[in-house]
């Protein structure tokens, strides 16, 4: 399977790196990388996701989170 365009492999601004030792500028990334993606799959909004919850639980079965992927 080939990375679609504007899927995971696009998602944010591309691969950012830090130095070690940055664990929650890290996690800010991930999150905010992780609700872009979220927000195109369930086609809403990523700002009023709520950031503790599971996927499950935000509404993404088996074929939304496989979307996240590719």
């Amino acid at each position: 399977m080939h990375p679609r365009p504007g899927g995971a492999a696009s998602a944010g601004r591309g691969i950012r790196t830090l130095p070690a030792g940055h664990a929650r500028a890290h996690r800010a990334i991930v999150e905010e990388i992780l609700c872009e993606l979220l927000g195109r799959v369930l086609q809403a909004d990523p700002q009023p996701l709520h950031r503790d919850r599971r996927l499950d639980q935000l509404g993404v079965d088996s074929l939304m989170a496989a979307e996240l992927v590719f």
